[in-house]
């Protein structure tokens, strides 16, 4: 279920069911390093003057900050029901819930109205899959 960035694995299915506190740790700790990696990564983009195609990996990267913070959130729970399980595993496969829980954590450090534009260029993100829509070419 968890693996490396550098591997090439194509899932069978979507994973599901309870994970023990080794696994969400893990995934906590791998997402927080592919966060940072892809960060790091569209800072470089950026700065050789790609804006979009930085943008999408900025995303990716906060997405992957999400992943982290549902891991650890899962990891302090006793028992955690099946209902529980099935609430993780749909915010692990969703963009938008990841994304929120990014910028939950995010907004933090942040003064409101610079909070608020965060937030602003989050959501467009997902209303209008932007995320995507640096890497293709289009017909409009």
């Amino acid at each position: 279920m968890i693996r490396q960035q550098e591997e090439l694995y194509v899932p069978e299915k979507k994973a599901s069911g309870p994970l023990t506190v080794e696994q969400l740790g893990c995934i906590a700790e791998k997402s927080l390093g592919n966060a940072v990696t892809l960060l790091n990564e569209a800072r470089d983009i950026y700065e050789r003057g790609s804006l979009p195609r930085a943008f999408a990996l900025a995303i990716l990267a906060g997405e992957e900050f999400g992943k982290c913070q549902l891991a650890i959130g899962a990891i302090g729970l006793v028992n955690p029901d099946a209902e529980y399980w099935r609430d993780f595993w749909s915010a692990f496969y969703s963009h938008g819930e990841k994304l929120i829980r990014a910028a939950s954590i995010a907004v933090w450090g942040l003064d409101e109205s610079l909070a608020e534009q965060f937030v602003t260029v989050l959501r467009s993100a997902l209303s209008h899959k932007r995320r995507e829509a640096s890497f293709y070419v289009d017909v409009h």
